[in-house]
Parts: C-alpha cells; structure tokens; sequence
C-alpha cells in the first residue's frame, strides 16, 4: 500500500511538472511617452515599426531587478502585403497577416551589461493557416492594439529567445501592443469613409478598394508572455523521480 501510495506520489508529481501554462514574463511602458510606434503604407505593405527607449519590468528574471523597471531598447518590426484591411460591423477595424517580424530588447544606461533581455519573431505561422498577427482598433479612433499570439495548429506564431527566462519546448507565445495617440487617426487607404459608416465586412469604400491601414505614428505599452520551462531544480526533482520509478519496478519484477 505504502509503496502504491510513493509510486502514485511520484506520477502525480510528473504530471505537476508537465502541466504548464503561459505566463507574462515582461511589460514595457514608455520611457518618455514619445510617438514612437510607426506605420507606414507603401506599395502595397504595411509596415509597422518601433525603436524606442522604453521601461521594462521582468519576471522572475534570473540576474535582473525584478519587479523593478529596467530601461531598454525596444526594436520590432513586421509587414503585412495583405490587400484588404476591413472595417467590420461596429466600425471596427483590422489588418491582418504580418509575418517575418522580429522583436528585441536590450538593456540601456545602467543596465547596457544586461546585454539582448528578449528577442523572438512573430509571424512565422506557415502561409496555409495565415499569420495570427495583425492591427485591430475602432475606425478613426485615436488607439489600436497590435498583436501576436500562438494558438491551435500554429505553435511556433511566435518564439522567444532569452537570458534570463527558461522557455519550455512547444511553448505558448504571446506579445501585445497597446498603441495610443494615433496621428493621424486609424484610417484606411485609398478612400475615407462617410460620417456615421457601419457595414459588414468590405473592402471598398465608394467604389475604392482598401488596401490597407493608412500610416499613422503613435504611443504605446505592452507585454510579452511565454510557457515557462522548469527550473534547474525542478529538472533535478524531475530526475529523482524518475530514478524512484525505476526503482520501485525493479522491486517489483524481482518479487
């Protein structure tokens, strides 16, 4: 019985260890709450970029403040060639499929020793399913969010590397930007819509077709969260549970 009871305890521990779930393990606000964050329309691309100076705060970070913002640098970009950006019913806005984009922050000031804190892609979703990444916001609205994020079928939409953080295999992924002080306010290209506009979802405006978001500047904050690995520590209870295992069938094959 005692020995059915340890061996029970050791498999309830494993499935402790397996079960893991994503988890934010950094957020950034502006350093200066400059207009910072960028897009640009162009042949048919939107681009969205930012290089700023921000306040990071990480957690559980190994060799870092934690619970204490950190100045950085944050540097993103992603392209969306989607034609059609749509204005859903409610006026609400979106623009989908930005791929091959990439993120990294780096320590600055005090914290330059801290080096790359985090850096990843996002995007990368294969082109069958489209990329889970893309703009969203109220139509000629002043704030939008930006967002990447993994989901069923499409685990590697965003992978992060770092430091300070164990990431575990097959990870759960996420980043998201909150954009505010649009200028000029979130609109489409080739065409502006009429006062009071409410449609299902089109493409065209009068006639034109929407090609994509107009360019705008604007602030912005964020966080990126992850499926966290086990620790050194846990890997070793990890380890000496397995060894309990064998043990104990060793026991019993030898009665």
């Amino acid at each position: 019985m005692i020995k059915n009871l340890t061996l029970a305890s050791i498999v309830g521990g494993l499935l402790l260890l397996g079960s893991a779930q994503a988890t934010q393990i950094a957020s950034f606000s502006e350093v200066n709450g400059t207009q910072d964050f960028t897009l640009t329309y162009s042949g048919g691309t939107d681009s969205f970029t930012a290089n700023s100076a921000i306040f990071i705060t990480l957690s559980d970070a190994i060799g870092a403040p934690n619970a204490t913002p950190i100045t950085a640098q944050l540097v993103i970009s992603g392209d969306s060639s989607t034609t059609g950006a749509n204005i859903t019913a409610g006026s609400f806005l979106t623009q989908t499929n930005y791929t091959n984009g990439t993120f990294t922050i780096t320590g600055t000031g005090a914290y330059s020793s801290l080096g790359i804190i985090l850096q990843g892609t996002f995007g990368n979703d294969p082109p069958t399913n489209g990329s889970n990444s893309g703009l969203s916001g109220g139509a000629f609205a002043s704030s939008a969010t930006f967002s990447s994020s993994d989901g069923v079928g499409n685990y590697g939409e965003v992978l992060f590397q770092s430091n300070y953080f164990v990431i575990a295999p097959n990870a759960i992924s996420a980043l998201g930007i909150s954009l505010s002080s649009l200028v000029p306010v979130l609109t489409l290209t080739n065409g502006t819509a009429p006062p009071g506009y409410n449609a299902s979802t089109v493409c065209t405006i009068n006639g034109t077709t929407c090609l994509g978001v107009e360019g705008f500047t604007a602030a912005g904050s964020g966080t990126f969260s992850t499926t966290i690995g086990p620790e050194p520590g846990t890997l070793a209870l990890l380890g000496s549970a397995l060894v309990g295992l064998a043990l104990l069938g060793r026991k019993r094959i030898r009665r």
